[in-house]
């Protein structure tokens, strides 16, 4: 605390030090008509950099006709003032010396009449643009390398995360959908999309407020706002094909196999993608990664107006992956004010294969009534095994148990989903009515072997050892069905009233059945009672919702009130019927408050229902891992979420200096935690039950601040959060708390499309205790550096280099990191720059490792995984696109 402390301070001063000395000059002024003398609004203000012509700054005049650029840093500038039917105005002027304004004064613009074929109209592309509810930048502004994908885009946008899986977050939210030109693609996977579609073709990229009033989820209680991302194609490109080969192979064995097209029509559009590696899919700045990952994956996503009226689409991605891993691991549990540690070291092989096909036909019947028909088909497989070896130790060290666990899992399943939505619009404005029908078909099968030798110390001194050897036949049936009827109607000005019906029916069979081995037979045909069950689920929820959602000036809002009642039958073979009958409100408010056109506040609130599945109710345990065996509960409730989220949002478009600040919060009424205890021989069990006081915080504060020309971005993220978690042990109420800081800073920085520079660093700190232990804090630190950069060379040679620094401190002995990757790669454009020849060196001082904690409801657990160490590729690729259409440097 006393090392964040001080670094969170600098950066933060330094932030706003460098925002107020370097960027502190402005222009401003008023503008009127020369003859009526009335102020002009929303004229085109454009200031650019004598120096730079490819440096600009915006902005509009207001309505009083009145118009300020900030940030400008010192130098010699042109300003451009146009209206439509007015003379352009231009005038010259200098920022000399820090904080200096320059007022122009008052400006009265001439009238001009001229025909359009006077006119030659030039525009700058303005980085991005405000609406109501949508934000809109432009692609071109972010430069990134030539044929890179449109995730690297999104990395230099102000607000935009997006983490080494391909998961986007814009100020805090996720984005749930990316469309391109408004049509879905790959609805499940964002990243399919983001990491298969190549930056050159994008025009703009807008970050949308969507409101689902209508449901189109199995789940009543979704939120109702969600954030959504449309990529929409350059004019110029629609109809020509982009792509990509490439192979290559490399030491020990490694291979990079990738194809990828993309086709954007005006009628139809297509992305394709296929190939597959045993790379761990690492990319060229990663640390870690556990495991030696293997992947084959393809996927097509197609779509196509087939009239004016009707447009159907598909999507079909294959997967076929393996998973090979070592692991150590150190388990820490407080119980009480005592302790017990799990050691465990494992070995894992995963193989599982996926094939998922979506379609999509949305038909237009008239003016006013559309029918959408979604479908979509899912086949899933696994075959994993594990073996591992064990022991536990009590606060002194002393040996408890210990032992050896073998088991494999195999087993697949298939599902079958979609929707139908209707709608119709009525001749009164804003009035409309929506069906929905959702349904889900879900069938699986598996089949696990459990062995495990193991040896326990009983109080006296003594031993006793036990040995399983099971086999378990598995089988789960899901049938689910729900239909949603929305109506809106407009009530006065600028409100509209909604009214919503949902009802879900769900029927679920399960059963597991365990057998013995039989020494005798040598078979397992010993049934287990107690380890199997024959459970019968099933549950209906009605709710009706009442809303209101308006617009008043600068407030958008909507405050809904949902009402929902039901039941959970739950009847086991040998057990009592287990009945649930959730009831209750369901609130959800939702603001949007614009200050300016620039700045913008939002609140939403949401009381989310969540019931407990049918493992948590069913009375049996599992003891796949002998030391922890979970059991069910019949007894258990459903919890509610109480969901906050207060953001401020900041953004110049002129300069685009940026501001997020936003705060979250989640407050848990009888949630399902877990209450353990331990027998005399230190087994541990777990059962389910329902307790309050357990909540979530998180506050972070991010700031963009664009250096020299705009596309230079220096970013500053912070982030303060605390995790209370509720825990019951040995009969003794406890809790947990995880207090966390971090504090990060990014550059980016881009010269012509010859140089691109990415620097970041990280500190962050974490205190955990827990009750009963309260002089055993918990207190470890992160540290992390990287750089990523590459350059551009005479002779079309293009050298890159990565280096990651990772350090930890505070874990137990052995689990603290001091790691630095640093890879390596040059490439040589070949046939006219339609192609390259690239060797690339991963882990070039061998010294990747995967290290983890993980924090639980009463346990840290330390982890140390397998990684992929260092290895040598040469590979070759060719780019698919006209030579007219090659980026020139």
């Amino acid at each position: 605390m006393k090392i964040f402390l001080p670094v969170f301070i600098v950066v933060f001063w330094f932030f706003q030090t460098n925002a107020q000395s370097h960027f502190s000059g402005q222009v401003k002024g008023q503008l009127i008509d020369s003859l009526e003398k009335k102020p002009l609004m929303s004229a085109s203000i454009v200031c650019n950099s004598v120096a730079d012509s490819s440096t600009h700054y915006y902005s509009f005049s207001d309505k009083k006709g009145n118009f300020r650029i900030d940030s400008l840093p010192n130098g010699n500038y042109w300003l451009y003032i146009s209206f439509v039917g007015y003379k352009t105005f231009r005038y010259s002027f200098n920022i000399v010396k820090d904080g200096e304004s320059v007022d122009v004064g008052i400006i009265g613009l001439e009238k001009e009449w001229l025909s359009l074929r006077q006119f030659e109209v030039v525009e700058t592309a303005r980085p991005v643009r405000v609406k109501k509810d949508t934000l809109e930048y432009n692609a071109d502004f972010f430069k990134v390398m030539e044929n890179s994908m449109i995730d690297e885009v999104l990395k230099r946008i102000p607000g935009m995360q997006v983490d080494r899986n391909g998961g986007i977050m814009f100020n805090g939210e996720p984005i749930k959908s990316i469309l391109v030109n408004g049509r879905p693609v790959f609805l499940d996977d964002p990243t399919l999309v983001s990491r298969n579609v190549f930056a050159e073709l994008v025009d703009k990229i807008q970050i949308i407020d969507r409101n689902t009033d209508k449901s189109s989820s199995l789940s009543l209680t979704d939120s109702r706002r969600e954030k959504v991302m449309n990529i929409t194609i350059k004019e110029s490109r629609k109809g020509q094909i982009v792509g990509q080969l490439i192979g290559g192979y490399g030491t020990n064995e490694r291979f990079l196999v990738n194809s990828n097209i993309n086709r954007f029509g005006t009628r139809q559009q297509l992305i394709f993608f296929g190939g597959g590696d045993n790379l761990s899919s690492t990319q060229l700045n990663e640390i870690g990664g556990p495991g030696v990952r293997s992947n084959l994956r393809s996927g097509i996503n197609y779509s196509l107006d087939i009239s004016k009226d009707a447009t159907i689409g598909f999507d079909y991605v294959m997967d076929n992956g393996q998973i090979t891993n070592g692991k150590s691991s150190i388990r820490h549990s407080f119980i009480g004010d005592s302790s017990l540690y799990y050691i465990q070291s494992s070995k894992t092989n995963e193989h599982s294969r996926n094939h998922s096909l979506n379609t999509r036909i949305n038909y237009r019947i008239d003016s006013m009534s559309s029918l959408n028909i979604n479908t979509k088909l899912n086949f899933y497989s696994v075959n994993n095994s594990l073996t591992s070896e064990y022991e536990s130790l009590d606060r002194q060290q002393v040996l408890l148990n210990n032992g050896v666990v073998s088991s494999s899992n195999k087993g697949e399943a298939y599902t079958l989903s979609g929707n139908l939505t209707f709608d119709r619009k009525f001749s009164k404005i804003n009035r409309s009515l929506s069906v929905v029908l959702d349904y889900s078909i879900n069938n699986a099968i598996g089949k696990v072997n459990n062995f495990s030798d193991n040896m326990f110390s009983n109080s006296d001194g003594g031993k006793i050892s036990d040995s399983i050897n099971q086999q378990s036949f598995l089988k789960d049936d899901k049938r689910e069905i729900m239909v949603s009827i929305t109506y809106a109607e407009p009530v006065f000005r600028g409100h509209t009233l909604l009214l919503n019906y949902s009802q879900s029916n769900n029927l679920s069979p399960t059963s597991r059945s365990t057998f013995d081995y039989n020494v005798v037979s040598k078979l397992y045909d010993q049934i287990s009672d107690s380890l199997s069950y024959s459970f019968r689920s099933t549950s209906a929820n009605y709710m009706g919702s009442v809303a209101i959602r308006g617009q008043v000036e600068r407030l958008d809002y909507s405050v809904y009130l949902n009402a929902i009642t039901g039941f959970i039958r739950n009847l086991d073979r040998s057990y009592e019927s287990i009945v649930l009958r959730p009831k209750g409100f369901i609130p959800q408010v939702y603001l949007n408050y614009s200050l300016t056109n620039s700045k913008r506040v939002r609140f939403s609130y949401l009381r989310n229902p969540q019931f407990p599945n049918v493992g948590q109710l069913q009375p049996v345990p599992d003891n796949v891992n002998p030391l922890y065996i979970q059991m069910g509960n019949p007894s258990l409730k459903p919890s509610y979420a109480h969901d906050f989220y207060l953001g401020f949002n900041y953004l110049d478009v002129s300069s685009l200096r940026g501001m997020s600040i936003y705060a979250m919060s989640r407050i848990t009424q009888d949630k399902i935690t877990n209450s353990s205890w331990i027998d005399t021989i230190g087994r541990q069990f777990f059962q389910p039950v329902n307790m309050n006081g357990s909540y979530t915080f998180h506050l972070s504060m991010d700031f963009s601040l664009p250096i020299g020309k705009k596309s230079d971005m220096f970013r500053s993220s912070s982030g303060v959060g605390m995790i209370r978690d509720i825990n019951f042990i040995n009969g003794i109420q406890g809790s947990s708390n995880n207090f966390s800081m971090s504090q990060s800073i990014k550059y980016n920085y881009s010269f012509r499309e010859m140089v691109s520079l990415y620097v970041s660093g990280r500190v962050g700190y974490n205190k955990l205790n827990y009750s009963g232990n309260q002089g055993n804090n918990i207190v470890y630190y992160n540290y992390n550096l990287l750089f990523d950069g590459s350059t551009r060379l005479p002779g079309g040679i293009l050298f890159g280099s990565g280096l990651n620094y990772a350090l930890t401190s505070g874990r137990d002995v052995g689990y603290n990191t001091d790691i630095i990757i640093w890879n390596l790669f040059i490439s040589k454009s070949i046939f006219h720059k339609q192609g390259a020849l690239k060797v690339q060196v991963n882990d070039l001082l061998n010294r990747n490792m995967s290290v983890s904690n993980i924090v639980g409801e009463n346990y840290i657990e330390n982890v140390k995984e397998q990684v992929l160490g260092r290895y040598l590729l040469f590979s070759i690729s060719y780019y698919i696109k006209k030579r007219s259409q090659q980026i020139r440097y």
